[in-house]
């Protein structure tokens, strides 16, 4: 695995799955989105400038409460949520793992 450091997100990636892994921390002020974005551009090889918004592929406000904390202050352990984006199939994981993979 390579390791490489984009707009302030470090991104793995293994180079015999293509996968790129990437971090997002719920209770960070950074949207998840930025952590998606930077994955995307890691995958694809584009620089952040030339992504399509994510805005215009999913609803990012719904997909930043999907995993926020529960009305009693418990965290959400569990879930996945998959998103397809500039050609990469996308998977953010409730503990923070951000998964992207190139599919096109």
């Amino acid at each position: 695995m390579e390791q490489s450091d984009t707009a302030a997100d470090a991104c793995l990636v293994d180079d015999a799955t293509g996968l790129v892994y990437t971090h997002y921390d719920w209770s960070g002020e950074r949207p998840v989105s930025a952590s998606i974005v930077t994955g995307v551009s890691e995958a694809t090889g584009k620089p952040h400038g030339e992504i399509e918004p994510l805005h215009r592929t999913v609803d990012t406000d719904a997909l930043e409460s999907i995993f926020r904390d529960r009305a009693t202050g418990d965290r959400r352990n569990a879930g996945v949520v998959t998103v397809v984006h500039e050609g990469c199939l996308v998977r953010v994981h409730a503990d923070g793992r951000v998964v992207v993979r190139a599919v096109a």
